[in-house]
């Protein structure tokens, strides 16, 4: 029982670490304040909100996730700024 209970608590705690390494990663870089993004000619948007598309393609729909704002803060960025061109990356 005490190793059962231990391999829970490691599968558990898995997800825990790529978390807190991914976290020093997306506070490195600070969201620009307004009067800086209209210096700027595009948005690259890497991937990382997208599910599994398994059923979704048949129905012709993006499966968005957990990081779903990835997708959608840059096609308001593009309402405001038109002249902007925007590119979608992910495997």
């Amino acid at each position: 029982m005490l190793w059962g209970g231990l391999v829970v608590l490691g599968l558990l705690g898995f997800e825990a670490l790529p978390h807190a390494l991914l976290r020093p990663l997306e506070n490195r870089y600070p969201v620009p304040p307004p009067e800086a993004v209209g210096r700027h000619v595009g948005v690259i948007v890497l991937g990382g909100a997208t599910e599994h598309p398994g059923i979704y393609l048949a129905h012709g729909q993006v499966p968005l996730g957990q990081a779903a704002e990835r997708m959608s803060v840059p096609v308001g960025l593009m309402r405001q700024h038109a002249q902007w061109q925007l590119v979608f990356f992910w495997r």
